[in-house]
């Protein structure tokens, strides 16, 4: 199989690698909502819970979460969907929030995955239209993307996943890519969940009353990328009827972003939809590791998110 196969670049996204593929492949046509982005949306959004609590707005909603949360990934998934006439009535990504209000002394580098999940042509334009400003640096990370994809596809073919790929290309699609582990808790779990916890003691103080406030003024080449690629979304959205949302799952401990922040980010995000503070609060113990919700926690995310989809749906 060819990497450029949408099944063979779908499959490249590590620990769902049959999954993925099938999904993405053989999801139906009249599906009406899409939750895309990382784990924690994979983990903490069921797509039951937004059905029941959207009144009747969503019947057919589908998790496309995957390990990793780069906005790159989740355009080549919407630009694939509208290319096979599926058009949704609402998209939820998520967005990198570190890349968009925080320090980046690194820049940005591709990981293996996301450069295997994507086309050539997807590597090729969307980082070199972000680095247009500093073409060196651009064209570096497009030349790395090309040799991580290539070495994806190769471990795809020697570990003989490219096989059980395409025997399974006709298996119907799965509403999430679920491992029943995720809900399980375990010790090493629990350790770091401490740890997490006294880290962002040490950073913010109390975390039931303290507000993160951190926003970077000045501009970076993850915070570029990310934008770009949004926008990329935001166009294909726009050209399709599609309502697009855009969020980021809390993690464990986190405070809550002050109003500040969240105005600062939907000033380039207009999408950007956070939850009321004392949702998040309440959230900030409902997880099952570091970074994603157990089930108490998803089903509040859930509930909040679909009332917020109503709202804009519908509005009064």
């Amino acid at each position: 199989m060819s990497s450029e196969t949408p099944s063979m670049r779908f499959a490249s996204v590590r620990n769902s690698h049959s999954c993925s593929a099938t999904q993405l492949r053989n999801i139906p046509k009249d599906a009406d909502a899409f939750f895309i982005g990382s784990s924690r949306i994979r983990r903490g959004i069921s797509a039951e819970a937004v059905e029941s609590h959207s009144e009747g707005a969503l019947e057919s909603a589908w998790n496309l979460g995957r390990p990793s949360r780069q906005a790159l990934r989740s355009y080549s998934i919407v630009a694939q969907l509208v290319k096979r006439d599926i058009k949704p009535k609402v998209v939820v990504v998520e967005v990198d929030l570190n890349a968009i209000r925080l320090d980046d002394p690194k820049g940005w580098t591709w990981k293996q995955d996301e450069a295997g999940f994507l086309s050539f042509g997807e590597i090729f334009n969307l980082p070199g239209n972000a680095f247009t400003q500093t073409p060196g640096p651009g064209f570096a990370l497009i030349a790395d993307g090309f040799r991580k994809k290539l070495k994806q596809m190769v471990q795809l073919h020697l570990t003989g996943t490219s096989l059980k790929v395409f025997s399974q290309r006709n298996d119907p699609a799965q509403r999430v890519c679920w491992n029943e582990g995720f809900d399980v808790q375990k010790q090493a779990k629990l350790k770091k969940q401490t740890k997490q916890y006294k880290e962002v003691v040490e950073v913010f103080g109390d975390p039931s009353t303290s507000f993160d406030t951190r926003f970077r003024e000045d501009d970076s080449p993850r915070r570029r990328v990310e934008l770009e690629a949004l926008s990329h979304i935001r166009q294909l959205a726009r050209a399709n009827g599609i309502h697009l949302v855009v969020i980021r799952p809390q993690a464990f401990a986190e405070p809550p972003l002050s109003s500040d922040v969240v105005s600062r980010i939907q000033a380039l995000i207009p999408e950007f939809r956070y939850p009321p503070e004392a949702l998040v609060r309440e959230l900030s113990d409902k997880h099952i590791d570091r970074s994603h919700f157990g089930p108490e926690g998803r089903e509040l995310y859930s509930k909040w998110l679909a009332e917020t989809i109503l709202g804009e749906l519908s509005p009064s």
